[in-house]
């Protein structure tokens, strides 16, 4: 590429380009960009965002520190390491052939806190896990087993206890992405459940002759069907809307115990695959008689 190359809005020649653009700052602090097609990549651009988080650990285990990145960051900002000082470089850990991985086919560091396997599996398709610590949200993953692994890494740099580590990790609100708060504590989805719950309480019950009061004309209201009214909820509605709540909150806990189910019976087969036992079950006939039993006796091959 030259310098006349426009990273925004590249010709039809510089769309060629594909790699790392590493842009020079003042004071030993860079920019990489990644670019495809020739033009600047953003981390939450897919299927290359990721690209950007790759740049970053690269520069991470060669010393550099590296700033922390938002979701819609166009470049990493790194700092040269300090002269004489060797790199930094993270190795890691040794996972055993046998350790379990996650829908992604990423295993799970043994230091981890908590389940993210069945957090990654459970997680919806527009949910991340973020990394936690005392300031927030510092580092976000599409995968639970990621963002675990990451904490336990950055535990292990900054040589926090077992009992109180400077990192966790925890699946972020799909609801407010551009917030990065867990789905348990997100200061939004709290607002806005208290303000639902606020007006519920102060709707009253009215009586059976009593109509709901014209939140638009209020007492001047007259009914006129000419006119566009907006009326507060009766009581049977404000019931109906709590007993939908309490029907999508039963039908996400049933989904949630039948994907548990799933990975019992996938972890089940996992562990009976390659022995003598699973071997065997496929091998004998469901039908054949295994032992000299009187004629009225069933028989079968055993677990089956």
């Amino acid at each position: 590429m030259t310098e006349h190359h426009d990273v925004t809005d590249p010709t039809e020649d510089e769309q060629q380009v594909r790699g790392y653009l590493v842009d020079p700052r003042t004071h030993g602090r860079v920019a990489v960009y990644w670019l495809e097609g020739g033009r600047i990549i953003r981390r939450d651009q897919m299927p290359h965002g990721p690209a950007l988080d790759c740049l970053a650990d690269r520069l991470r285990r060669r010393g550099w520190a590296v700033e922390k990145m938002l979701r819609s960051s166009q470049c990493v900002f790194a700092h040269l390491p300090a002269e004489g000082t060797a790199p930094a470089a993270v190795e890691p850990a040794a996972v055993e052939p046998a350790a379990p991985e996650c829908l992604h086919r990423i295993a799970v560091r043994p230091n981890v806190s908590g389940d993210p396997i069945k957090a990654c599996a459970r997680k919806q398709p527009n949910q991340d896990a973020g990394v936690f610590s005392d300031e927030g949200c510092v580092e976000a993953y599409d995968c639970a087993v990621q963002a675990a692994n990451r904490a336990a890494e950055l535990n292990v740099e900054e040589d926090a206890p077992a009992g109180d580590p400077t990192y966790v990790w925890d699946l972020l609100c799909p609801d407010h992405r551009d917030a990065e708060q867990s789905v348990d504590e997100c200061e939004e989805c709290n607002a806005e459940e208290a303000a639902e719950q606020a007006t519920v309480d102060t709707v009253e019950q009215p009586d059976v002759e009593e109509r709901p009061r014209c939140i638009t004309h209020g007492a001047e209201c007259d009914d006129d069907p000419k006119r566009r009214h907006q009326f507060e909820p009766t009581a049977e509605q404000v019931e109906a809307a709590r007993e939908a709540k309490r029907q999508a909150k039963a039908k996400t806990a049933a989904y949630i115990a039948e994907l548990d189910d799933v990975l019992a019976m996938i972890e089940q087969a996992e562990r009976v695959d390659g022995t003598w036992r699973g071997e065997w079950i496929a091998a004998a006939p469901a039908d054949a008689e295994l032992l000299d039993l009187p004629a009225d006796a069933e028989q079968g091959a055993l677990f089956a």
